[in-house]
């Protein structure tokens, strides 16, 4: 009987076992089973449709930490893709930037004349912000700046000092400059681009063919002190050349105290326009780029003031005939002038002609520097020395011993063009 309980135990024992395994399978699926539909409705939901309290963007907002740079991926921020959250921040920030005047803004990018023009709403209506994430508008300065001489006044429309003057289109293709100078040959310096000068007639015509040429120039400013006397000289009908044409002169101007006004009357009437430098200062220690501002800068003023074309400003003469030796004439070189006439002749009987510095300069030095290098295309008009009542020499008329009745002027300006007319004409 032992044997039998004890199979029957065993018997029993894995019936129970059976039935535990079962009920472990089936307890996930019991507790669905068993609970009603109506308890699977899920909290949560109903605090989903009750709007919760809304923070403010500036205090949810915490910027990122500043990237390692180690690798690409480490510069790509989730909130770059956030669109609401980035719209959130720009109009945030639009709102905490206050109502200002509109800003003056210049339209001319290149500041080429210095003017400035400002364009912009009336200070009442409210300025249209764009959204830069964050940061204020730019604002622009106007470029017009204090003028406290005349040469600053200038440089409000004229901005000689951060543009160079342009050169206008060459007459003559020029050859590059030799840096010493040689003795003018005759054999190979020919006209029209090259003369040696001196007294000889150009061409080997004889004096009876060379008509007398008559130079009429002023220097210095055109003002109402000196206009009555230009009218009185030049609009009176009953003067006028051989040929028909009426009479016209040469007028080296300076900037200070010319109106400009006139110089366009006297333009529109045919007469020359030359540069006189903008300050009229004695010029023998300027540097190059000195001179360039002072004889291509007044070229640029007249253009600007006085509607001069560039291109008919063709020459020049230095304030108190104190040239600049090679540098003034590397300057004329560069910038295109066509001729300069600052260089006193002492040698009158018989005068000198025109000449080039493509060669040494045959006469003496009167007033040091003289240029020493060669500079193709460039001419000179030397001023021929006067000679008053006296026998007394001067490079200017203003400057002999002048006699003080207009007939003694008279003489002594006949017996100066008897001397040209008599001789060579030049």
């Amino acid at each position: 009987f032992g044997s039998q309980f004890r199979d029957i135990e065993y018997q029993q024992q894995q019936q129970q076992q059976q039935q535990e395994q079962q009920q472990q399978q089936y307890q996930p699926q019991q507790p669905v089973r068993q609970q009603p539909v109506q308890q699977s409705t899920y909290r949560p939901l109903e605090i989903l449709t009750t709007p919760a309290p809304q923070v403010p963007l500036r205090e949810t907002y915490q910027p990122q930490e500043k990237p390692t740079y180690n690798n690409q991926q480490s510069l790509i921020y989730n909130t770059d893709y956030d669109e609401d959250l980035i719209a959130q921040i720009e109009q945030d920030n639009v709102y905490d930037q206050p109502t200002r005047p509109p800003t003056r803004t210049n339209s001319n990018n290149n500041r080429n004349r210095g003017s400035s023009s400002y364009v912009g709403q009336e200070r009442d209506t409210p300025t249209a912000v764009t959204s830069n994430r964050g940061t204020h508008p730019p604002r622009t300065r106007p470029t017009l700046k204090p003028s406290g001489t005349i040469v600053s006044k200038a440089q409000e429309f004229v901005d000689i000092y951060r543009y160079p003057p342009t050169r206008p289109e060459p007459l003559y293709p020029q050859p590059t400059p030799d840096k010493t100078a040689a003795k003018c040959r005759k054999d190979v310096c020919l006209l029209p681009d090259c003369a040696c000068g001196g007294k000889d007639i150009p061409g080997g015509l004889s004096v009876d063919e060379v008509p007398q040429m008559v130079l009429i120039t002023f220097d210095d400013a055109i003002s109402i002190l000196n206009i009555d006397i230009f009218a009185e000289l030049f609009n009176n009908k009953s003067r006028f050349n051989p040929n028909g044409c009426p009479l016209r002169a040469t007028f080296y101007v300076s900037h200070e105290w010319t109106d400009y006004g006139m110089v366009q009357d006297l333009y529109a009437d045919g007469h020359e326009m030359a540069s006189h430098s903008v300050s009229h200062s004695f010029g023998e220690q300027f540097s190059q780029k000195k001179w360039t501002r002072e004889i291509a800068g007044q070229r640029e003023i007249l253009a600007a003031y006085g509607g001069v074309k560039l291109s008919d400003v063709r020459g020049m003469r230095a304030p108190f005939l104190s040239v600049g030796g090679n540098k003034m004439y590397k300057m004329l070189y560069d910038s295109n002038f066509t001729y300069d006439s600052s260089l006193p002749v002492y040698e009158n009987r018989p005068p000198s002609w025109p000449y080039t510095f493509d060669y040494k300069i045959f006469h003496d030095c009167m007033i040091p520097p003289c240029p020493t290098r060669s500079y193709p295309g460039v001419w000179q008009v030397p001023m021929v020395m006067w000679q008053d009542l006296n026998g007394g020499r001067c490079s200017m008329g203003d400057a002999c011993s002048n006699p003080s009745e207009s007939e003694g002027v008279t003489k002594m300006i006949m017996k100066n063009f008897e001397r040209h007319y008599q001789t060579n004409r030049a």
